[in-house]
């Protein structure tokens, strides 16, 4: 673990810049998406063996939300599209003026795009960090951020192992919820309610996760003690932290 943090980025260190890379993110900031945006896009080029695949995954998760937030910034901002008098010949595509109530304004795209872009940021940052990251050096740089929890009474070993368990079971339970959706569609019928073939999944899923609780064996899991990581190092938070700053 000494030489990984000598000769590569902490995993402390890395956890540190992702959670500021959300915050800034989260401003809701036009730049702070583009500097964040080419930061991540960076790291992707120079470190080739980094696979897409799970980060195409979860955007197509979350495409629904995708469409909610542009239907919420587009269509229920409370600002006109143009200011002053309206001509037939100012809109584009020869519309007419009645359309114009229905045409979202100009802040609410650019409000819903900055949102969306900054998820999507978001989601391939937490892409390269669990790919760039073994699990146990990921936990332990989790156990070591919750060790000044111990100074408040909470027991931060029982809450890092807490989050272990829930990594570790996650992709377990995505396997189960893939195997219940091809069983649906390989037995529900096609004219059947789209609630009834919901409460069909919802019941698969339930049987098997029953049946994985009941036959998993029980063993000893262990958080690696990592290292504090070199002091250079904490350099590039802090830069982050100035440039979003900067740029906010």
């Amino acid at each position: 673990m000494r030489a990984m943090a000598q000769h590569s980025l902490h995993p402390v260190i890395r956890i540190a810049v992702f959670i500021i890379l959300a915050g800034g993110l989260s401003l809701g900031s036009a730049h702070a998406l583009l500097l964040a945006l080419s930061l991540v896009t960076v790291t992707y080029g120079i470190t080739t063996h980094i696979s897409l695949s799970p980060a195409l995954k979860m955007l197509r998760r979350m495409r629904w939300l995708f469409l909610s937030l542009l239907i919420i910034y587009c269509w229920f901002t409370p600002e006109p599209l143009y200011q002053g008098e309206i001509s037939e010949e100012m809109l584009p595509f020869a519309l007419p003026v009645s359309m114009l109530a229905w045409l979202p304004p100009l802040a609410g795209l650019q409000e819903a795009s900055i949102r969306i872009g900054s998820l999507v940021t978001i989601i391939l940052a937490v892409n390269l960090l669990l790919q760039n990251t073994p699990r146990e050096h990921l936990m332990g740089a989790i156990h070591w951020w919750m060790q000044p929890l111990r100074y408040t009474g909470i027991a931060h070993n029982h809450l890092a192992i807490r989050m272990a368990l829930v990594l570790e079971t996650v992709p377990k339970v995505q396997l189960l919820i893939n195997q219940a959706l091809e069983t649906q569609q390989h037995n529900a019928n096609a004219h059947d309610p789209i609630l009834t073939r919901t409460s069909q999944i919802a019941s698969t899923l339930y049987q098997s996760v029953l049946t994985q609780a009941e036959q998993q064996v029980c063993y000893t899991m262990e958080i690696p003690t990592i290292t504090s990581p070199p002091a250079w190092q904490w350099s590039l938070p802090a830069g982050l932290s100035v440039a979003l700053w900067w740029v906010v």
